[in-house]
């Protein structure tokens, strides 16, 4: 191998750890809260929630989760998180520098809902809308994803 191709192979991977080093991160729920999140089963009293971030659009910004004005949870791309909560109407927000979006629902014993979080381009920030997900297609989505933890 030559010096100029050994040149390109170091900048390349110093390049891609730049990249990595960069991206927006949370920390992650143990492996055995993920594995039971990903069963779906709701409590017997509760309702559970998923919300969650397939897209790797805007993979530099970390979205918080807002429950009726609390943050519940940060989604870097490729992520989800998941709360119990007790019947009862409820507001699920995601607020940035330009946009704020939110979906009012009423939570039913035994039920899951799913939101799906999805980045959009903004003026001068990122901008983020959330949406109520078809269960069969979270479901398929949310088992391809990682859990961060929710506060």
């Amino acid at each position: 191998m030559n010096i100029k191709n050994r040149g390109s192979i170091l900048l390349s991977l110093i390049i891609g750890m730049l990249f990595n080093a960069c991206t927006a991160k949370s920390p992650l729920a143990p492996k055995n809260e993920m594995l039971q999140a990903k069963k779906f089963v709701p409590d017997e009293k509760n309702c559970q929630i998923y919300v969650f971030r397939k897209s790797y659009f805007g993979y530099l910004v970390l979205f918080n989760i807002y429950l009726d004005g609390r943050v519940i949870g940060s989604l870097p791309p490729g992520t989800f998180l998941y709360k119990y909560l007790k019947p009862g109407r409820y507001v699920i927000s995601v607020i940035t520098d330009e946009s704020r979006d939110d979906i009012t629902f009423t939570c039913k014993e035994k039920q899951n809902y799913f939101f799906e979080l999805q980045p959009r381009t903004g003026w001068i920030s990122a901008r983020a809308v959330i949406k109520i997900a078809d269960p069969t297609d979270a479901k398929k989505a949310i088992k391809k994803l990682e859990m961060v933890q929710s506060y």
